[in-house]
């Protein structure tokens, strides 16, 4: 990862990544209720949000 050979760094980088696609498989299941005309699930809107915290926690510790 452009030659950190930081392990805390690299770990914290892919726990965010993992955050991250996580939020995104939730987006796009929020996108296709939308297009379908029915409300955001509750479950896609908490993971979504779960994601983007995750992601933030892991990457805090990197960025201090």
């Amino acid at each position: 990862m452009y030659g950190n050979s930081d392990p805390a760094a690299v770990a914290a980088a892919g726990q965010a990544g993992t955050a991250l696609d996580s939020a995104k498989d939730a987006i796009a299941k929020i996108a296709i209720a939308l297009v379908a005309g029915q409300k955001a699930p509750a479950a896609d809107r908490d993971q979504v949000q779960k994601g983007l915290n995750d992601a933030t926690s892991a990457l805090s510790g990197i960025m201090s």
